[in-house]
């Protein structure tokens, strides 16, 4: 019988010793992580009020000038500028075109500061200045914002018809 006490004694003795080992190691042996959160916080931008425009010139001898309402809203610490693009194959110019091919030069211009009574000139495909947008639960002030204008030099140089064209806006937030 004392055979089998011993034999007893040590598992218990074993397993004791292993129980204190797997709780020293957890208590010592610490293990770490670490994780990395990012947040990226986008620029929203809205635009309002934007619609066809079509106008009648009668007086070809004087500038024939059209003002719209352009509204450009979004997180208030929001910038942005524009880029615009025409129809015509002519990058450096607007232009519109008739049926026979003749084309009519325009110049576009934009009011981006609100409070502002300066318009930019813009080019196409070239950045305009940096605006700062409206932020987006305040109301469009109903202001016109953007010019299109016809030089009577070019209007007298135009054959009488209906010339047409596409002018392409977009707004990049900053």
């Amino acid at each position: 019988m004392k055979k089998l006490s011993i034999t007893i004694v040590l598992g218990l003795t074993l397993m004791v010793s292993h129980w204190a080992t797997a709780e020293r190691l957890s208590l010592e042996d610490e293990a770490t992580s670490r994780i990395t959160i990012s947040l990226s916080i986008l620029p929203f931008i809205s635009i309002d009020t934007v619609a066809d425009m079509s106008f009648d010139i009668s007086r070809r001898d004087i500038d024939a000038s059209y003002n719209e309402f352009f509204c450009v809203k979004g997180n208030s610490s929001t910038r942005y500028s524009l880029l615009t693009y025409g129809s015509s194959s002519d990058q450096n110019s607007f232009s519109l075109t008739n049926r026979t091919g003749e084309d009519l030069r325009y110049s576009v211009s934009y009011r981006g500061n609100r409070n502002g009574n300066r318009y930019d000139l813009l080019t196409p495909g070239k950045p305009s200045p940096v605006y700062s947008v409206l932020p987006g639960n305040d109301a469009c002030d109903g202001r016109p914002n953007f010019n299109i204008k016809f030089l009577a030099a070019d209007l007298e140089a135009a054959e009488s018809g209906l010339y047409s064209g596409a002018l392409t806006l977009v707004v990049a937030p900053l």
